[in-house]
């Protein structure tokens, strides 16, 4: 095992969804701007909770703990897509996501997950959580022209776990491989 992982908490979009992004990705791809686009492969599709970052390998058990003792507390909840949108901003866009709807019960998650990491010795995160599914990172910055028929309603699906990823770099791109689940609500049963 490396001495550091880079790693992150997520939510992984349940087969539906996967299969509605997916589409959604594919019919992006027809859009004139598409080639200034790196698209996201289905298998790596995932709303990110909390960046972790480089975390020593001997550090993820604690962390593990901790997210184990928080995810318990926390009743699966639903989300789903609402609109397709440059992201951070419109003016200054590095990618194309899925954003989600509302839901006080994600922010909540996220806003734990981050005392967790807080906790553990992790620096705070600067930036607001802004939960979103990325379908594409924009090789040149430019704001690209969404059309109004892909902005269309996915979801929603219960998020009834979360996962500790590892982010790895490999010669066919970035590689996300599972490291533990964590499931939500008292039961433990993962939906």
């Amino acid at each position: 095992m490396p001495e550091a992982l880079r790693l992150f908490l997520a939510i992984e979009p349940d087969p539906e969804l996967r299969r509605g992004l997916s589409h959604l990705i594919g019919e992006l791809k027809r859009e004139s701007w598409a080639a200034h686009v790196r698209w996201v492969r289905s298998a790596n599709l995932h709303l990110t909770l909390r960046f972790l970052g480089d975390v020593a390998a001997e550090d993820i058990s604690g962390i593990s703990g901790g997210v184990r003792t928080v995810t318990g507390g926390i009743e699966p909840f639903r989300i789903g897509v609402h609109r397709i949108a440059p992201f951070p901003t419109p003016r200054r866009p590095h990618a194309i996501v899925g954003e989600t709807t509302p839901c006080p019960q994600l922010f909540a998650l996220a806003s734990t997950l981050e005392q967790v990491a807080v906790s553990a010795g992790l620096a705070p995160e600067r930036r607001p959580f802004s939960p979103h599914f990325t379908l594409g990172r924009l090789i040149k910055s430019r704001t690209p022209h969404l059309n109004e028929s892909a902005k269309s309603n996915l979801g929603p699906m219960t998020v009834g776990r979360i996962v500790l990823l590892n982010s790895e770099q490999t010669e066919r791109g970035r590689t996300y491989t599972p490291l533990e689940y964590f499931p939500l609500g008292k039961s433990g049963s993962a939906a």
